[in-house]
């Protein structure tokens, strides 16, 4: 096949005078831009004659090169790449971060991570060492919570199993000690009110207990354990059955991108109306830290343990001064749902949005899939493309049946929340960021087709208001 297509390019090239290039160009036009033919033409086209391919470890991290003979790179692949990416991007109404099989990362590209190979100290026979905590206090449900995380727990990855509980609620621990050695079982020992709460705080003393208590657990998970990192979860939790794969995947992004903090399983507005139910494996890059089953590191348990705060710990790891501008991994389709409506928020959003919450149903296999285009470095400029290049349109036009994917703009906090309001979302903002933002910008699915609700394209940053 080499051998024919050599002669082809030469004879054409003599007798029309044409550039490789420019036969090129018609040969994807030819083929109905089959890119499977075209590379295994031209792509994967390469002996020990013309290229020896070899990784480099660089920090940590493997990155695939290229060495040519000659110190000649053959740029031939990269100019296929680009055509045939830009002839399947554009308007096909889907995202453009689903998942590319490792075995289909453009070969040549030499700022391709292999997020699978990442080498870390603290891995054992080449696996990042997970934990998974479970915080509870007065719930016997707690057994529904547990009895899904053995159901789907991985049987070719040793994850530590530990439960935590607050409260001194006897029934609930007699559940909690009935999964005998499979777990560890650890009390907060300290059940009284916490000191140092200002009196007009009081009313809210179970926020400062439970912050109390993540403390304990976090603490003793990380010292009762040589675990690199945890999975944290509450009793009113219950998983989907690919929580653990999508956890063990994307610990690896943690690991090598130094911007994200956090990988949490919930979409904040993950309700059956406003996400893709065909989206199972998309994943986003969020500003606003979801909580309700997420992933954090030892390392950043070092950095935000010791200045832990009394009360509302959530809205703490939310502020700027924990954030720094970091961001967590959040799915389209939640891995994670809560079935508890009665706790210290009385409810507070359950009846309008929570019980509404999508459960993904349907597994995907993340650690099969290459997840380095969430990296910064590549998902924001093809986010931000995507988000700018949508056409622009009113609310009144968004929702439209047989619309393409959209874009409202908003200009300010109260142009937001009406939006919000109106597609109902969740409205409210944490320290100026929206719930499920990435650079101001929320998006969420209707009608057949994709929204984004965003500021302006010269948006300065996140502002409290």
């Amino acid at each position: 096949m080499r051998g024919v297509m050599r002669i082809l390019l030469n004879f054409l090239s003599c007798r029309w005078k044409l550039s490789s290039k420019s036969i090129i160009i018609g040969m994807i036009i030819f083929f109905g831009g089959n890119y499977i033919i075209l590379r295994s033409m031209f792509a994967r086209n390469y002996t020990n004659e013309t290229k020896v391919g070899h990784s480099t470890e660089d920090d940590g991290v493997i990155v695939k090169q290229n060495v040519y003979h000659n110190n000649r790179k053959d740029n031939t692949n990269e100019f296929i790449e680009s055509l045939v990416d830009k002839s399947q991007n554009v308007g096909n109404g889907k995202s453009p971060h689903k998942f590319n099989r490792e075995t289909e990362a453009p070969v040549g590209n030499e700022n391709h991570i292999d997020v699978k190979n990442v080498d870390h100290e603290n891995k054992k026979d080449g696996k990042f060492k997970i934990a998974l905590l479970i915080i509870s206090c007065n719930r016997v449900e707690v057994r529904r919570c547990l009895d899904k995380i053995f159901e789907h727990k991985p049987k070719d990855y040793p994850i530590e199993i530990i439960v935590s509980q607050d409260c001194g609620h006897k029934a609930t621990a007699d559940v909690i000690r009935s999964y005998g050695d499979r777990i560890k079982f650890i009390q907060q020992p300290d059940l009284g009110p916490v000191h140092g709460v200002p009196n007009n705080m009081h009313r809210f003393m179970g926020y400062y207990k439970i912050s109390r208590h993540f403390q304990f657990a976090l603490g003793k998970v990380f010292e009762m354990t040589d675990s690199d990192s945890v999975i944290i979860v509450e009793d009113d939790i219950e998983i989907a059955s690919d929580f653990f794969d999508y956890f063990l995947a994307t610990r690896k992004l943690l690991e090598v991108d130094n911007t994200l903090f956090c990988v949490s399983a919930w979409n904040d507005n993950g309700k059956e109306d406003s996400v893709d139910p065909s989206a199972i494996d998309v994943l986003y890059r969020s500003d606003f830290f979801p909580g309700l089953g997420w992933m954090m590191t030892r390392k950043l348990w070092n950095e935000i343990g010791p200045n832990w705060p009394k009360g509302f710990w959530d809205d703490w790891m939310r502020d700027p001064k924990q954030r720094k501008d970091r961001s967590c991994i959040r799915p389209e389709i939640s891995r994670t749902k809560t079935f508890g409506r009665i706790g210290v928020s009385q409810g507070q959003f359950y009846d309008q949005y929570l019980k509404y919450i999508r459960l993904n149903n349907q597994a995907f296999p993340f650690r099969d899939y290459d997840l380095s285009y969430l990296m910064k470095s590549k998902y924001d400029e093809e986010f931000l493309e995507k988000v700018y290049t949508t056409p622009e349109v009113d609310s009144q036009q968004a929702t439209s049946k047989g619309a393409s994917d959209v874009r409202i703009t908003y200009n300010n906090h109260y142009e937001f929340e009406n939006f919000a309001r109106r597609f109902g979302l969740m409205s409210d903002f944490k320290a100026g960021v929206p719930r499920t933002a990435y650079h101001g910008v929320v998006t969420f699915f209707r009608g057949g087709h994709r929204i984004y609700i965003a500021p302006p394209k010269n948006w300065k940053g996140y502002k409290e208001h």
